[in-house]
């Protein structure tokens, strides 16, 4: 099972360009074996619009207010690990259009990687150049670089291990947690 979870703040628009993209991306033959659900947190209950896209695959889930990305994502997160601790989680921005075959290769991916507990995929700009992935923290400095060889690796293999990944498409494999993973709630 995969939960899309997505935060909403006045983008119903732009969620509902991602809803389409997601079912595109979709592989016909590969279909049946995949349930899924997409999960919105509502960071702007004021937004009513955002409710036009609540269905059955869609659930919608209201902040009292904006509480930013990070407290945002531990709702969805908490959410989904009570209903399934062992299901696959992609948190992905509003903004993003998923390339054809993409929640296939996703899921094919963790069905032949199963020890992998976070991925971060690979994020094209609007110009189709690479935007950060990933990359390394120095940690005697604080600095955190991002890891420019990323996509000549990615040529050859089919994932780089880094320090970290961007958040912005960003799976997690909630069976290899013990308790639900969480994001910094100081990180708007």
């Amino acid at each position: 099972m995969i939960y899309w979870i997505t935060v909403n703040y006045y983008s119903t628009e732009l969620i509902q360009r991602l809803i389409n993209s997601i079912v595109e991306a979709r592989d016909a033959a590969f279909l049946p074996r995949i349930n899924n659900q997409i999960i919105i947190i509502n960071n702007s209950p004021d937004d009513q619009s955002i409710y036009q896209l609540q269905s059955s695959h869609i659930l919608i889930l209201d902040s009292p207010q904006n509480i930013g990305f990070g407290r945002a994502c531990n709702i969805g997160l908490n959410w989904v690990y009570q209903q399934n601790h062992e299901a696959l989680v992609w948190l992905i921005n509003p903004d993003v259009i998923l390339p054809k075959n993409s929640f296939t290769n996703a899921t094919r991916f963790f069905e032949e990687n199963p020890d992998i507990s976070l991925l971060g995929t690979v994020v094209y700009t609007p110009n189709g150049e690479l935007e950060f992935a990933g990359g390394e923290f120095i940690q005697k400095t604080g600095k955190i670089a991002e890891l420019k060889s990323i996509s000549q690796e990615l040529k050859t293999k089919s994932y780089v291990l880094t320090d970290w990944v961007s958040g912005c498409s960003l799976l997690i494999n909630l069976k290899k947690f013990k308790d639900c993973p969480q994001f910094d709630e100081d990180y708007f």
